[in-house]
């Protein structure tokens, strides 16, 4: 099949429908009313939602991931790494504690985070 180029003169994009390249009219047009950009996907332009298909989805914030973290570090028991700290899990009913606080320090020269639980 011979490639089709646009039919307006000094064009050498490729034509998509009606003889015209997506710049010159061509291609499927959005189908909210009133609304004449191109389609992207699902018969929507970007603005109404028709997202370009090389985009992905967002990741979640990192503000969001240190959040989870302070969530799950409050409210999940600890098992201390060694029998001598022992001490300082158990309550007077044996009872292993929760974290009173998490405390993020940030050593910027460093460029790490530092998560301190205390009991």
């Amino acid at each position: 099949m011979p490639i089709v180029y646009c039919s307006v003169a000094s064009c050498t994009r490729h034509a998509r429908s009606g003889g015209l390249c997506i710049s010159h009219g061509g291609g499927r047009r959005c189908s909210v009313e009133g609304c004449d950009k191109t389609a992207r996907r699902q018969g929507l332009c970007q603005r109404h939602g028709g997202r370009p298909d090389n985009v992905r989805p967002k990741k979640p914030s990192r503000r969001g991931r240190v959040a989870d973290i302070e969530a799950v570090a409050q409210a999940v028991p600890i098992i201390p790494a060694s029998v001598k700290e022992w001490d300082l899990w158990f309550e007077s009913d044996k009872q292993l504690t929760l974290p009173k606080l998490v405390e993020i320090r940030e050593h910027e020269t460093r460029g790490i985070r530092e998560y301190v639980i205390h009991v």
